[in-house]
């Protein structure tokens, strides 16, 4: 902070005040620096990005992907931000699922099947959202999707087997 007292414009000394926050979880003071640094820097996709993880760890899921989304549109192929946003959408679904909250376990989790449709891990953790919601028919779809993707799956065949002994 010193040194912006003495360049207030200095961009990395504000970049590292924010890593600096969010290393220390305070997530709120992390998304106002950001929000001042995007203010100067509005198509600056590393902002975005750290924005992003300030706001799902802040618990603002919303705000978190609009920011990568806006990430997105600047820069259609940056790597960084499709690696966010999947590893977000995926914790986020199984907190959600862990809680019981299910729904919207589901849409986190098909909106990451537009980045991995043909990822069994995703449909894998659809399936066992459904089988916590208690809908077997759309856990064992889900279930032999992944079968398909990954005829090896040992945890779909056993999710499987279990749903049938128990029908």
């Amino acid at each position: 902070r010193q040194i912006l007292t003495i360049n207030p414009n200095d961009f990395d000394a504000q970049l590292q005040i924010v890593h600096t926050l969010m290393e220390a979880h305070k997530w709120g003071e992390a998304i106002e620096e950001l929000l001042k640094l995007q203010r100067q820097h509005p198509s600056n996709v590393e902002i975005l990005n750290l924005m992003g993880w300030a706001y799902i760890n802040n618990g603002q899921h919303d705000h978190g992907f609009k920011s990568w989304m806006r990430s997105l549109q600047i820069d259609p192929k940056n790597t960084t931000t499709r690696d966010n946003i999947i590893r977000a959408r995926l914790e986020v679904g199984k907190k959600l699922r862990e809680r019981g909250i299910y729904m919207k376990a589901i849409v986190h989790f098909k909106e990451l099947m537009k980045f991995l449709p043909n990822s069994p891990e995703v449909h894998y953790e659809i399936g066992m959202t459904y089988l916590d919601m208690g809908d077997k028919r759309s856990a064992i779809a889900s279930f032999n999707q992944v079968l398909k993707l990954d005829p090896k799956n040992k945890s779909a065949k056993k999710a499987i087997s279990d749903l049938r002994l128990h029908e």
